[in-house]
């Protein structure tokens, strides 16, 4: 399942993400791949939403990978030393040949 978010993942944001990213996981889907490509203003807000679901991915036993994350997606990341907290992919088509079943 491939989700993209676009636009500003702040604190008021984040939740509408939130509630759509829970309903996908909940279908328990082979695998959970977000298209962060679109995103300009990512804040902690919208960190804190990805650690979240990345707990809630792991527990339900579906892999999540973050594709294409924008350059503001990806200095939040590095500056948090969050990156390697996530398997990350350049790719839609990336994600599904490493990680697809």
């Amino acid at each position: 399942m491939v989700c993209v978010l676009s636009g500003d993942l702040y604190l008021g944001a984040a939740a509408v993400g939130d509630h759509t990213l829970r309903e996908a996981l909940d279908r328990v889907p082979d695998l959970l791949a977000i298209d962060l490509n679109a995103v300009e203003l990512f804040t902690a807000d919208g960190l804190n939403l990805l650690l979240s679901l990345r707990d809630s991915a792991h527990a339900a036993g579906v892999p999540l990978v973050l594709v294409s994350p924008s350059r503001g997606v990806r200095q939040v990341l590095e500056m948090t030393g969050a990156a390697g907290s996530f398997t990350v992919d350049d790719s839609i088509e990336e994600a599904i040949a490493q990680h697809g079943h």
